[in-house]
């Protein structure tokens, strides 16, 4: 994955997927495949509880929102209703 750091850097990170536990190959697996890796979003959802804050500088609510709207856009362009609808 790339990161954002100073202007004209790259900075790149290596998230690997962690190895099954035996309760997790005992309770079928995951649903998703590569779902493993959101071990790594709970960990920081984790920090910023711990440490009081409520969202995380690595991903704020302005960018949540951007992505929401974004993907809004992009399902109505499309076409596909929302699940609730009909």
């Amino acid at each position: 994955a790339e990161g954002r750091g100073q202007v004209g850097k790259t900075l790149k990170f290596d998230y690997p997927l962690p190895e099954d536990t035996p309760e997790i190959v005992a309770a079928g697996g995951y649903f998703y495949p590569n779902s493993a890796g959101f071990i790594y979003e709970a960990a920081a959802v984790a920090r910023c509880i711990a440490a009081g804050k409520k969202e995380a500088p690595q991903f704020t609510l302005e960018e949540t929102m951007l992505s929401l709207n974004l993907i809004e856009e992009v399902r109505k362009q499309l076409g596909v209703k929302p699940v609730d609808e009909d």
